[in-house]
């Protein structure tokens, strides 16, 4: 049960630290592409949309593919030992 409980916190914050990666990578590449092209209101009212919608779409996917990786990996067998 004790073994449960820390793959599950692993696959957690697995998830929660690919999805601040992927935010901040996105967020790099839209400071360095789109920003110069946006007014400074146009960038004003994106960074609402960003936070709302970009960071929890990022998360759930992170999520899911944590979960399914701790799936996958949980029902695998180690070697028997020799």
């Amino acid at each position: 049960m004790q073994a449960t409980k820390f793959r599950l916190l692993k696959a957690v914050a697995l998830a929660l630290v690919g999805a601040l990666l992927n935010f901040a990578v996105f967020v790099f590449f839209y400071n360095r592409l789109a920003t110069p092209f946006l007014l400074e209101e146009q960038r004003v009212a994106n960074a609402g949309t960003i936070v709302a919608v970009v960071l929890p779409a990022f998360v759930v996917a992170a999520a899911a593919v944590a979960a399914v990786a701790w799936l996958v990996l949980g029902t695998r067998t180690s070697p028997p030992k020799h």
